[in-house]
């Protein structure tokens, strides 16, 4: 519960325990970020893991919902949908207080979504207008609207062009919503330093991205062909829409230079095999899960249970297990850090080096196969001992230019990861190795 992983090392001031409001400035970020993190979680990584919790799966409560406004989904597909879109494991880079607010921002976008299409109340579509533009403090949300705007002029059935035009119109404010967002940012809180680069499209990115939506929007472009030409097969809806969607969600990455081979698709569902890429799927799972279900027939009227459809029910099944894998390799890297830093606190020669290299020989218990970066160690330096004068970095051939190390921290551990697991423990031997290879 009060585990810190890759960023968040450098975002909590680790004797107070409370949030550093200087990282806030120049992040990109939009001011109510601080305001949420900072007086409403109260820096409290409790509440920030129980908020996800929460988050992520009242996110499947107003999806469901959504989904049931149109008469295209079935009662099994509607269930379906939503169960597959909550547990497709494609961010589980959400364990890290540093994108809490990912999954805030989904949060605010769907119950935005909601609001602008199941509430007929003006106050209820005033709050919708308000928590979407929240919502664009994460990159991906401000072209995701997209989805939102269609599927409302769907629900619509307009009959001829005149028509679309005319619901089109009534959704221009949603339209500028995300427009007003970006510029606001660039005026009044826009990234600076190396986080420009995040928020700079590359023009090879927009190519990419541009080429990407045109070839998932093929299907549905059958499909509207199809109405007017008999000879074109007409395909699948939900698999069309799925498709559409996934582009759409991946053009934010994909505009930055993510996303880029398929193996960036991919690796989120490999375990030990991630680090923090996973984080750029967050809005993945929606297009993925109506692939899924658009590509089986679910026409049946008997109750739906597990052995109703076979192929859907290894699919969940796969989700599942991956997801209690990755959930495994979180809980044992934050054993292993607890560990560490205890190993830390109760060795006495610590406290006479000021430049460390560590030679980390207990990986294995790194989730997704991550690297644990330098500020990290120095992290838990700082928490086990608390001091930051000292420095950190990977056993490699010296440069004493630029790094003078006076020690070799050797980390290891007599444990297999099921021994660790079943123990709810990591033992991690920990030796400080005196050193001096700058000596002139």
């Amino acid at each position: 519960m009060n585990a810190l992983f890759w960023d968040d090392w450098t975002w909590f001031n680790h004797q107070t325990g409370k949030l550093l409001k200087a990282n806030y400035t120049g992040s990109g970020n939009a001011p109510w970020r601080t305001w949420i993190e900072i007086y409403v979680f109260q820096s409290s990584l409790p509440v920030f893991r129980i908020v996800s919790l929460i988050g992520y799966f009242a996110v499947g409560y107003f999806l469901f919902h959504i989904l049931k406004r149109s008469k295209l989904f079935n009662a099994h597909q509607l269930v379906a949908i939503t169960l597959l879109f909550l547990v497709i494991p494609v961010n589980s880079a959400r364990i890290s207080i540093a994108n809490n607010k990912y999954g805030v921002d989904l949060f605010f976008f769907f119950l935005a979504w909601y609001l602008y299409e199941t509430k007929s109340h003006k106050l209820a579509k005033v709050f919708a207008f308000v928590f979407f533009f929240m919502s664009y403090s994460t990159l991906p949300f401000p072209t995701f609207t997209l989805l939102p705007i269609l599927y409302h002029v769907m629900l619509k059935s307009p009959k001829n062009t005149r028509e679309y035009i005319r619901e089109f119109a009534n959704t221009i404010p949603l339209m500028l919503l995300p427009i007003c967002y970006l510029a606001l940012r660039q005026i009044y809180w826009p990234p600076m330093g190396g986080l420009v680069d995040m928020y700079t499209p590359q023009v090879s990115g927009i190519a990419r991205s541009l080429i990407f939506v045109l070839i998932c929007s093929i299907p549905l472009a059958l499909l509207l062909a199809s109405a007017k030409f008999r000879g074109i097969v007409k395909p699948n809806l939900l698999v069309a829409a799925g498709c559409f969607s996934v582009s759409i969600a991946a053009v934010p990455y994909m505009v930055g230079g993510r996303l880029v081979d398929i193996s960036d698709w991919l690796i989120a569902f490999v375990p030990n095999f991630s680090d923090w890429d996973s984080r750029n799927q967050l809005t993945l799972p929606l297009g993925i899960a109506l692939i899924v279900v658009g590509s089986m027939k679910m026409e049946k009227v008997e109750k739906l249970r597990w052995n109703t459809y076979p192929v859907l029910t290894t699919v969940f099944a796969v989700c599942v297990v991956l997801n209690l894998t990755f959930a495994q390799e979180h809980f044992l890297d934050s054993r292993k850090q607890v560990a560490v830093v205890e190993a830390m606190a109760s060795n006495p020669d610590l406290k006479s080096v000021r430049a460390i290299y560590v030679d980390d020989q207990a990986i294995r218990f790194n989730s997704r196969g991550r690297l644990i970066r330098s500020y990290e160690w120095e992290g838990m330096l700082d928490k086990a001992l608390g001091t930051k004068s000292i420095r950190v970095s990977y056993l490699q051939y010296p440069n004493c230019k630029e790094f003078k190390p006076d020690a070799i921290v050797h980390i290891s551990s007599p444990n297999g990861r099921l021994e660790s697991t079943l123990r709810g423990k990591v033992v991690i031997d920990l030796s400080v190795e005196k050193i001096d290879p700058c000596n002139n």
